[in-house]
């Protein structure tokens, strides 16, 4: 037998015998490049999505118009109705009856509604709008289908009973339903454009944002002459 003696201090286990290599490994200039190249491509590629769905969405705001209805062209009502109007401290008043002729010579939206439906009280901050939007090239009118009024002037008063924002549009109050019926109008809310003349000119069925970005184009191009009041087809 052999009296040699093995050192486990070199045994191939020991930590100081493990292979390593000194040699700083150096990325390559062609995968530099291609990996600069794929980041701004990356990031071109994120902006110009964002640019396009900025305009998609502007233009689908655009085409968002307000699916007017045909009607046939015919004289408003003769009926009556009770008109409202706030005074200088915030208190509604009745200003006595009107009818459609009293405003020859304007665009008006009549807009039909009651405090007990929903649908129709989400429309009136944007009706203000646009109302605000177009001053007098429009006048809005706010037709109250209530059985009372004085719903209507708790609706716009806030919770401590007081009228601190008015609105600007027009308020009237269709008590016994009749002005209603006599446009056809059995669900609400509905609204009817009415031209300078008088005339009914087309319709609009169910609520609607009154104040988007294809509203205000409508009305617009409309009060400018750029388009008719109705839609193209029937």
């Amino acid at each position: 037998m052999s009296d040699q003696v093995t050192d486990v201090s070199e045994s191939k286990h020991h930590p100081q015998n493990v292979m390593f290599s000194k040699r700083v490994w150096i990325v390559p200039m062609w995968m530099k490049t291609i990996m600069v190249m794929i980041f701004f491509g990356l990031i071109f590629g994120l902006t110009a999505f964002s640019v396009d769905k900025r305009l998609t969405m502007a233009q689908l705001a655009m085409d968002n118009v307000l699916e007017p209805e045909w009607v046939s062209p015919g004289q408003a009502t003769t009926l009556p109705f009770e008109a409202y109007q706030h005074t200088a401290n915030g208190i509604l008043r009745q200003a006595g009856q009107q009818t459609f002729s009293d405003f020859k010579g304007q665009w008006v939206l009549l807009n039909l509604w009651a405090t007990w439906c929903e649908p129709c009280r989400d429309e009136m901050p944007a009706l203000e709008m646009l109302q605000r939007r177009f001053k007098d090239r429009l006048t809005v009118l706010t037709l109250s289908v209530d059985d009372e009024f004085e719903a209507v002037g708790h609706f716009f008063k806030d919770e401590d009973g007081v009228l601190t924002q008015p609105p600007t549009f027009r308020l009237g109050h269709d008590r016994d339903k009749k002005v209603a019926a006599d446009f056809g109008s059995r669900k609400f809310p509905e609204t009817f454009l009415i031209d300078p003349s008088g005339q009914v000119v087309t319709q609009f069925i169910g609520p609607k944002d009154w104040y988007s970005a294809g509203s205000v184009n409508y009305f617009e191009n409309v009060l400018t002459g750029q388009r008719a009041p109705q839609p193209t087809t029937r």
